[in-house]
Formats: structure tokens, sequence, C-alpha cells
């Protein structure tokens, strides 16, 4: 019976080795390594590191292979398949950013007073919006309608989400890129700290971009 109890007692425990989003938000510094990661899911080579660069300008014919591989020629033809590796690569890429820039929407503005200064919390913040603007822009425009996943994924939740219409989309990605503009900086605290990190103008800049790919989507700047 003891031994049993003992068991139990230690199996109960909980993993001490896990670090879990609840506790992980608990500091500005852990807050900023947060946004680390979430530009580095990005030079993943299924991401900005490669696919996204790159695939898409087989498909405007401003580069050719070398050899013939049929996943490249896809594109280059524009005959792509639903079994082409790249898409899916890209795909999975792109919602790995996504979901690293959730997790900072939803954790960091629910960070306890004290534990991160208001500056770097609007920073955080407006740094993940205009990431996950900059995704949803580029599946967006390469895929059409997607599914639009504005909260982080859970171990628990139903994966199956129903695709977005660019009607939905495009009025998401101004929003998101509104609210960075208003809450990034001009510039970090030093150029350094500035490189490769959103900024005020990137925010504004992209949203400028976004308006007009909407407006050339819809019609609306031929009645201007």
């Amino acid at each position: 019976v003891y031994a049993g109890t003992s068991c139990t007692s230690f199996l109960d425990r909980e993993p001490l080795h896990q670090v879990t989003n609840d506790n992980y938000f608990s500091s500005e510094t852990n807050a900023n390594a947060a946004a680390i990661g979430m530009y580095r899911t990005m030079t993943s080579s299924f991401s900005y590191g490669q696919t996204t660069v790159i695939v898409p300008e087989f498909s405007a014919n401003h580069v050719s292979h070398a050899s013939i591989y049929p996943e490249y020629e896809n594109f280059k033809t524009h005959e792509v398949t639903p079994i082409n590796p790249w898409t899916a690569n890209v795909w999975q890429g792109t919602y790995n950013t996504i979901n690293a820039a959730n997790n900072i929407i939803e954790k960091v503005p629910a960070m306890p007073e004290g534990s991160i200064t208001d500056e770097k919390r609007n920073q955080f913040v407006g740094e993940a919006k205009f990431v996950r603007a900059l995704s949803y822009f580029f599946l967006v425009r390469a895929f059409g309608s997607v599914p639009l996943k504005l909260t982080p994924t859970t171990e628990e939740e139903n994966v199956a989400i129903p695709q977005a219409t660019p009607e939905v989309i495009y009025p998401q990605l101004i929003k998101d890129l509104t609210e960075a503009a208003a809450a990034l900086p001009e510039t970090l605290e030093s150029v350094e700290a500035t490189k490769g990190r959103a900024t005020k103008a990137a925010a504004e800049a992209l949203l400028a971009k976004v308006y007009l790919f909407d407006a050339a989507r819809t019609g609306e700047h031929s009645k201007t």
C-alpha cells in the first residue's frame, strides 16, 4: 500500500522539464525570446529561407533550375498538383509562423503588470500582428481561400478549420497592420536591434501594398 501511494504521488507530479505557454510568458526576456523565435520560423527552408522566396519565381519565369525537377516544373508551367511537395512545405512553414505569432498576440497582453513594460508589450504584439499579416498576405495571394486562424493551436482543439475567403482575409490584414503600425516604434534601441524586426514604417509599407492588392482584386481602383 505504501509503495502504491508513493508511486501515485510521484506520477502525479508535473514534469519539471516542460515549459507551457502559461508559465513561459512570465518576463520581458521570455516574451522577447518568443518574438525572436517567431522570426526564426521564417528562416526555415519551407518559408522565407527558401520556398516562399524562390518557388513563386518559377511561376513568373524569373528563375529556372539547371536540372529537371517535376515539382519545380509544375510551378513553371502553372500545373501545380495537390501532391507537389513544395505546396505542403510552404503551407506548413507559413502556418508554423502564424501559430508563433498567435501565441504572442494572445499571451503577451495577459502578462502581469510589472513583468513587462507597456512599451515592450505593445512592440511585441505589434511585431506579431505584422508577421501574421505578412504570412496571410502570402497565403491569400498564393491559394485564395485559406483557414484563418487567429488563436494559438492547442492539442485538444479540432484543427479542421473552415477556409476563409479573400473577402474575409483582406479586412483582417488591414486590421492587423493598422494596429501594428500604431503599436510599433520607428526604430528599436539600436541599429543592430532594429535589423530584421518589424517597425512602424514596415507595417505602413505593407499596409499600403495590401490596399493596392485588395483594390486590384475588387476593381475598386477603377472607380477612383
